[in-house]
């Protein structure tokens, strides 16, 4: 083998393990970017279900509130349809009592 054929030879091992290094290191840079891509797009993905979260616990306050007033309004109500109820007996009660102690 002649001296320019083994520098040859060595010329293109040196060449591939060049670019082999070459190609590990982009893979390793294209490896990180989509790491880095995919915890933005998790982050980005946890920022929106928070934000829906709020949304979802002030809807659910607002549809709790509407019935809790609902109810009072209701209790109010039937407290103003009994207490009209215990006025009248109450007003019967004393009619009774005073034509009994009348009447005797």
């Amino acid at each position: 083998m002649a001296f320019e054929e083994i520098a040859g030879i060595a010329e293109a091992e040196a060449k591939a393990k060049r670019i082999a290094a070459e190609a590990e290191a982009e893979a390793k840079r294209m490896l990180a970017e989509a790491e880095n891509a995919g915890r933005a797009d998790v982050e980005e993905a946890v920022k929106k279900a928070e934000a829906e979260i709020v949304q979802m616990k002030k809807a659910a306050q607002s549809e709790a509130d509407a019935a809790v007033q609902e109810i009072y309004s209701a209790s109010e109500n039937k407290k103003a349809v009994l207490r009209a109820k215990a006025e009248s007996r109450c007003k019967k009660a004393a009619e009774l009592v005073t034509e009994r102690i009348v009447n005797g």
